[in-house]
C-alpha cells in the first residue's frame, strides 16, 4: 500500500542519514588522529632540534608505519614543515629541525 511504501522510504532515509552521519564521525576521527600525530612529531621535533628520523619515531607509541608515513609528509609536502640536514647515510644522518630554523638557531 502507499502507507508501506512511505513508511519504508522514511525509514531508508534515515537509515541513510545514520549511515551519512557515522561516516562523516569517521572521517572526522582519522582526521583528528592524523592531526594529533602531527602535532606529536612537530613537537618532538621542536624539543629535540637535529634529532634523527629513528629517534622521531621510536619516540612515537602505536603504529611505526603510520607514523613514518606521516613524519615524511610533514619533511616533503608543501610547504615542508620540517626541514633536514645531513647526508642521510652513516657518519652523517639526517637532521631534522622546524622547517625555516637554521641548525644553529635550533641547536
Amino acid at each position: 500500500s502507499a502507507y508501506d511504501s512511505g513508511l519504508l522510504s522514511a525509514g531508508a532515509g534515515t537509515l541513510g542519514t545514520q549511515l551519512l552521519y557515522l561516516a562523516g564521525t569517521a572521517k572526522q576521527v582519522a582526521d583528528d588522529a592524523l592531526r594529533q600525530l602531527e602535532q606529536t612529531i612537530i613537537d618532538y621535533v621542536t624539543k629535540h632540534p637535529g634529532c634523527e628520523d629513528d629517534e622521531i619515531i621510536k619516540s612515537i607509541p602505536g603504529r611505526s608505519n603510520r607514523t613514518k608515513e606521516v613524519f615524511y609528509s610533514l619533511v616533503h609536502g608543501e610547504p615542508p614543515i620540517l626541514a633536514r640536514t645531513g647526508g642521510g647515510k652513516r657518519g652523517d644522518p639526517f637532521r631534522y629541525f622546524l622547517a625555516g630554523l637554521q641548525e644553529e638557531e635550533a641547536a
